[in-house]
């Protein structure tokens, strides 16, 4: 909802965006929030600028490649809760955020807030605004993404975009895998000798 905000603060003039530009918003995935969320878009009146998609996974690099930046305003907060007649809702802090290893690969503009682990997986390649603040996020947009070209790619430091690569992947786990099987004790210890059965 933060990034809902944010695009409605930039359309109402809050915030000046470069003249003529009108942002969109893509919001991927499925799940028991897009109810609220599309409601959310119609109170805040730019219904007609949000759309929600469900991508299959091999689909996701056409995505990627058509969007102008990738944006993730995770909260921070970690807490759950439970309303009569509702399911139990559980928010907590972002982890690793696989999201933003493949925008790092894809040359997104990130912008994210300084939630869980986020600034330590993305570095010094995204623009961080605080958690919740949608004024914020609202400000980098519009100095950032919306002031360049539609889709224009960014620049990520290539030892970041490796460290998350799945060829680096591939070597960590295969190292994890010597390291255990380096430790590990033969079949038959030493000194024992196999049971007769008795």
């Amino acid at each position: 909802q933060d990034v809902m905000r944010a695009l409605a603060a930039i359309r109402r003039g809050l915030v000046a965006a470069p003249e003529g530009v009108r942002p969109r918003l893509l919001l991927v995935g499925s799940g028991g929030e897009e109810e609220r969320l599309r409601a959310y878009a119609e109170e805040l009146g730019i219904a007609d600028a949000v759309e929600f998609r469900s991508v299959p996974y091999d689909e996701m690099p056409g995505v990627y490649a058509d969007a102008s930046c990738m944006v993730l305003a995770s909260l921070a907060t970690a807490s759950g809760g439970y309303w009569l007649g509702d399911r139990p809702r559980f928010f907590w802090e972002e982890q690793f955020g696989l999201a933003l290893a493949e925008a790092l690969a894809a040359g997104l503009p990130i912008l994210a807030s300084q939630s869980g682990a986020i600034p330590e997986v993305a570095g010094d390649a995204a623009s961080y605004f605080l958690p919740g603040d949608w004024m914020g996020l609202a400000r980098l947009l519009a100095e950032g993404p919306l002031r360049r070209a539609p889709a224009a790619r960014a620049e990520h430091p290539a030892d970041l975009v490796r460290r998350y690569s799945t060829g680096a992947m591939a070597e960590r786990l295969a190292s994890a895998y010597d390291r255990v099987t380096a430790r590990a004790p033969s079949a038959e210890p030493s000194g024992l000798r196999p049971s007769s059965g008795r």
